[in-house]
C-alpha cells in the first residue's frame, strides 16, 4: 500500500471528496500559499448575509483542492506557480449546497491536528525553587 493511500485511509470524507489529515507538510504548503485560516493566524469572516467573504471562501477552496487531489500534482502546482488556474477549475465541481458537510469535514480535521499534539510540561526537579529561572548552563 503506497504511502498516499494511507493518508487517505486516515483522512476524511466529505460530499465525496477525500481530504488527507492535517500534517506538518498541510501547515508548511497552508503558509506558503496564505491561508491564513488554516494556519490559527485569523478566522474565517462572513458577510452580513452569513456567507464566507471571498477572501475565506477562496481559502477554502484552495485547502479543498490541496487536501484532496494528488499530492504530487499539487506540488508541481505550487512549484510553477499554476496552483491558482487549478483551484477555480476544481471549484467547478464543488456544489454550494455541500459547503456545510465540507466544512465539517474540515473542522474534523483541524481537531484531529490540535489534539494531535499534546505539550506536557517538564517536571521541576528535586530542589528547583519553581521561580522561572532557569538553570545554568553546565
Amino acid at each position: 500500500m503506497e504511502s498516499e493511500d494511507i493518508l487517505l485511509e486516515t483522512g476524511n470524507s466529505a460530499a465525496g471528496i477525500e481530504l488527507r489529515p492535517f500534517t506538518f507538510g498541510t501547515l508548511q504548503l497552508c503558509r506558503k500559499l496564505g491561508l491564513d485560516i488554516f494556519t490559527g493566524e485569523r478566522e474565517a469572516s462572513e458577510t452580513e448575509d452569513g456567507d464566507f467573504d471571498d477572501d475565506s471562501l477562496t481559502q477554502i477552496q484552495t485547502f479543498i483542492w490541496m487536501q484532496s487531489q494528488p499530492l504530487k500534482q499539487v506540488l508541481r502546482a505550487v512549484k510553477n506557480g499554476s496552483w491558482e488556474d487549478e483551484v477555480l477549475e476544481f471549484a467547478f465541481g464543488l456544489e454550494l449546497a455541500d459547503m456545510n458537510e465540507i466544512m465539517a469535514s474540515i473542522n474534523e480535521i483541524g481537531d484531529v491536528a490540535t489534539t494531535a499534539v499534546d505539550v506536557v510540561e517538564k517536571p521541576e526537579r528535586e530542589g528547583d525553587k519553581g521561580e522561572g529561572t532557569p538553570p545554568p548552563n553546565l
